[in-house]
């Protein structure tokens, strides 16, 4: 059972081993310990000997306290030891898919870098959007008064400053912020904030709760960091709105098509009575809810549940979009060994550079997918309205079609360069301009308005950010995934 780790010198072999196996036992070793220094400190010990036991849980426990280790290496390099080395995986997971895929979908630089998507320059450290909040919401000068405006007696007050002071943490932050894109509320945060001051043994009031709980969201919903992810999460919910008129809410991909509705619900108030040995009867109310349906027993649409998930169920189709990609450009590589949890990625230490290669390339196709429902969703308003479609539009939804088709037929490496998108066509602002000012020559006021809102992201929409992205991407070393 003995083995030979990692070393500059020549592998040695012996009856049982040959020289493949070992290359291949030095590869995962380096990918294990992962750190330069770990790599000499080890090899400075074994070199290129065997070595036994006593030796190797000596180094591996040393290494464990002394913080150079993570409790993930260590399981890794037992499995190793063990000669179980095919099992050995790495989950790479993202601490915030949906802002990176709104990050790009935007073209928003900023919004790239804080979620790690693209490395802020000179900068080799990670991101993370939720401290970044975290340190935001702290340091400004009215959250520092707001304890004093809650209804609540001095000593409580008190207690409450202290407790914000030093107890926010990222886990409540990260309750505020991920679900900003599913419309979360004041009263659902509240909640959040109930459960928080709860550990801390605090019960504040639920006025007190809900008031604190307001000044957060809006907080965080009017920050300058999120103005062009909430100037997207509008852009969606305004073509929601016109694809629910049409009964066509659909969105598109290489992989599926999905069609987004909700139903109308009604709630019926009912008491249930229960007899209770030596305490008599007892009322429960309980709110029994079922489906709203016409006079033929159709289930009816509700146009404000879809919109307002709409948003959610665009990022999600991405993402799953990206997801599939992954998995198939590892099976193009022959590469099977990988399993996949919405956006967390377990596959063989070795892979690693593969899937951040693959990952960027699904980002870059993430944005043409999103673009391709913008004209999609635009033609059929055209077809609706009866408006003759533009040969320009048809022709820039065939070219985003070829262009996804494409990155999705060629095989990836390690590296990326900016030629390598070169090739693919520039997204055009002016298209879906002129067929948009088109249809709203042909529809009523209140389309109109809807028209208006899509119009002005689309004029103000800054395409030269594309560029930028994509030479970010493609150079220097990938921060993505955050966790591993």
């Amino acid at each position: 059972s003995l083995i030979c780790f990692y070393s500059d010198k020549p592998p040695i072999t012996n009856r049982k081993k040959n020289k493949k196996t070992f290359q291949q036992f030095h590869l995962l070793l380096k990918e294990i310990l992962n750190d330069d220094a770990l790599i000499q400190e080890w090899d400075a010990v074994f070199g290129n000997r065997f070595i036994n036991n006593d030796a190797f849980y000596k180094l591996l426990f040393a290494a464990l306290k002394d913080g150079k280790l993570s409790l993930v290496q260590v399981s890794q390099l037992l499995l190793l030891r063990a000669k179980e080395y095919d099992k050995i995986g790495i989950y790479y997971d993202a601490s915030a898919s949906a802002y990176q895929i709104m990050g790009m979908l935007n073209l928003d630089v900023s919004l790239c870098e804080l979620t790690n998507v693209t490395s802020i320059e000179d900068s080799v450290n990670k991101q993370d959007i939720y401290l970044f909040f975290k340190t935001e919401l702290v340091n400004l000068s009215d959250y520092k008064n707001l304890p004093f405006l809650l209804d609540e007696d001095e000593n409580m007050r008190k207690l409450i400053v202290k407790c914000l002071d030093n107890k926010i943490d990222r886990q409540l932050i990260k309750a505020a912020v991920m679900p900003l894109i599913y419309g979360k509320t004041a009263y659902g945060f509240s909640e959040d904030l109930q459960d928080f001051f709860a550990k801390n043994y605090l019960y504040l009031s639920n006025s007190a709760l809900l008031k604190l709980a307001n000044f957060i969201i809006n907080k965080l919903k009017t920050h300058t960091t999120l103005n062009k992810v909430n100037d997207f999460m509008a852009l969606i919910r305004n073509f929601a709105k016109m694809l629910f008129d049409l009964d066509n809410v659909v969105i598109v991909g290489p992989y599926n098509e999905c069609t987004v509705g909700y139903n109308k619900t009604i709630t019926d108030k009912l008491s249930v009575y229960a007899h209770k040995k030596d305490i008599g009867v007892q009322r429960q109310k309980i709110h029994l809810n079922s489906l709203k349906k016409d006079n033929a027993g159709v289930p009816i649409k509700s146009k404000n549940k879809t919109v307002n998930a709409f948003v959610a169920n665009f990022v999600h189709f991405i993402d799953g979009q990206i997801c599939q990609f992954i998995i198939e450009q590892f099976v193009n590589l022959e590469y099977t060994d990988i399993g996949t949890i919405h956006d967390c990625f377990y596959i063989k230490p070795e892979h690693k550079k593969e899937l951040q290669c693959i990952y960027k390339a699904g980002l870059v196709m993430g944005i043409f997918i999103y673009e391709l429902n913008l004209a999609i969703w635009i033609h059929n308003f055209m077809n609706h309205y009866k408006i003759p479609v533009t040969q320009e539009l048809l022709d820039y939804i065939h070219r985003l079609e070829n262009t996804i088709l494409n990155l999705r037929k060629e095989r990836r490496n390690y590296q990326m360069s900016v030629s390598d998108f070169n090739r693919y066509p520039i997204l055009n602002n002016e298209i879906l301009i002129a067929a948009i000012q088109l249809i709203q020559q042909n529809v009523n006021s209140k389309t109109k308005a809807s028209l208006q809102t899509i119009l002005d992201f689309l004029t103000q929409r800054n395409l030269d950010s594309y560029k930028i992205i994509l030479s970010k991407l493609t150079g220097g070393s990938a921060l993505f995934p955050d966790n591993e």
